[in-house]
């Protein structure tokens, strides 16, 4: 009787096998290490962690000396070190090589060159919300083109003047270092957005529009967008979902929140693309689990008092008094579990909260009609222009 051998992999070819891919796992880092790809990657990764250290301290030094000018009790018994590291901790950056000697920010025994316009209105103590002297020079008037049920539309729009005419406020800094306006109140124009076109080319087209308008020797115009507001009111906001199922054995919908980044699948291809032409349509069919999650909702006083003024700023108009509604250069997208479909958005501001308007589903329900909002553009000023005094009118000049 003869007894079959099972055929396998050996030990020793196993052994040989796993030698061999590790031969080749070193290889392959050494080449990586030979041309620099690594050593370039880590070099990136740093520049960008110490440019975020850089404009995190400079807020945190700006508004310890506008707390330090006011004489708030906030910065009595604090040095400005202190401040500055404290505020750069609460946001998970570690600020342990920071000082500030004689109001300049040093990180790591290096001075920091604080470029841009926004160093000389931080020099000036110039305050969050004070008016500056900025008058748009760009074109009186533009054309805006919307896309509704396969017919496009031209809405021809004016640059506003005499009582309508808007004025601008300091807004902060930009991560490159200048300083930022922002209207005191919204255009009194309100600007429709329809379906697929206004969620997959709106914030284009606000961004266009504004720049068309606004724009000037001194500076170059855009739309507000969502991460202004997040920066003003210092919001940190986690996406918030719902994953809602059907329990059969008690007849009732479940309702789970989750408050964590859904990143699964693809955004539709036309964002961020040129403007769609009337004959365009956004991609449809695709379940939920196809598109990345990225929209949320918030009241601004989950991250500042109404009665501050960065929550005014926001939120509220010139005198406080009535809310204040417009469109941001931002598009999201939200889940439905329920019923399986992805929802495009535009985010807006109104009522005092950060919400969005649904422009369309992925089942190929649109959305659009009648959604108005105003436009509130955003200035961010040249790096060479300096402050200069303040006016009677506490107003802040500059050339």
């Amino acid at each position: 009787m003869k007894i079959k051998q099972k055929k396998g992999i050996s030990l020793i070819v196993l052994v040989i096998t796993i030698i061999i891919m590790i031969i080749l796992a070193a290889a392959i880092i050494l080449s990586l290490n030979a041309s620099g790809v690594i050593e370039r990657a880590n070099k990136a990764r740093q520049d960008t962690d110490l440019a975020t250290k850089k404009e995190a301290a400079l807020m945190a030094l700006s508004e310890y000396n506008l707390l330090s000018a006011a004489n708030d009790s906030t910065v009595a018994n604090m040095d400005a070190t202190t401040y500055v590291r404290a505020k750069l901790n609460d946001k998970g950056i570690d600020a342990s090589d920071i000082t500030i000697e004689n109001g300049q920010i040093v990180i790591g025994g290096t001075v920091v060159e604080l470029a841009g316009s926004g160093a000389s209105a931080i020099a000036k103590g110039v305050a969050l919300g004070e008016y500056v002297a900025y008058s748009p020079t760009a074109a009186t008037s533009s054309t805006y083109t919307t896309f509704d049920d396969d017919e496009k539309e031209d809405v021809y729009i004016s640059t506003q003047t005499g009582d309508d005419a808007l004025r601008w406020r300091y807004m902060g800094v930009d991560a490159s270092g200048n300083a930022l306006l922002v209207a005191d109140r919204p255009t009194t124009i309100l600007l429709e957005l329809f379906e697929a076109d206004g969620w997959a080319n709106g914030p284009t087209k606000l961004n266009d529009l504004c720049n068309e308008l606004y724009s000037s020797s001194l500076g170059d115009a855009r739309s507000i967008n969502v991460d202004d507001v997040n920066r003003v009111l210092e919001a940190n906001p986690v996406v918030e979902y719902a994953t809602n199922e059907y329990d059969w054995d008690e007849d009732e919908v479940v309702f789970a929140y989750n408050e964590e980044l859904l990143t699964i699948g693809e955004i539709i291809s036309q964002k961020g693309e040129p403007a769609l032409t009337y004959t365009q349509t956004p991609e449809v069919g695709k379940s939920i689990n196809d598109y990345v999650v990225d929209g949320y909702d918030y009241d601004g006083t989950t991250y500042k008092a109404s009665t501050t003024d960065e929550y005014k700023l926001m939120f509220r108009n010139v005198g406080n008094t009535d809310y204040i509604s417009y469109w941001l250069a931002s598009a999201c997208t939200y889940a439905n579990f329920y019923n399986g479909w992805a929802s495009f958005c535009v985010y807006r501001v109104g009522g005092g909260f950060l919400t969005s308007s649904s422009m369309f589903l992925s089942n190929g329900i649109s959305y659009g009609e009648d959604i108005f909002q105003h436009v509130r553009p955003v200035v961010s000023l040249k790096s060479n222009v300096q402050f200069g005094e303040k006016d009677g009118n506490g107003v802040w000049s500059i050339s």
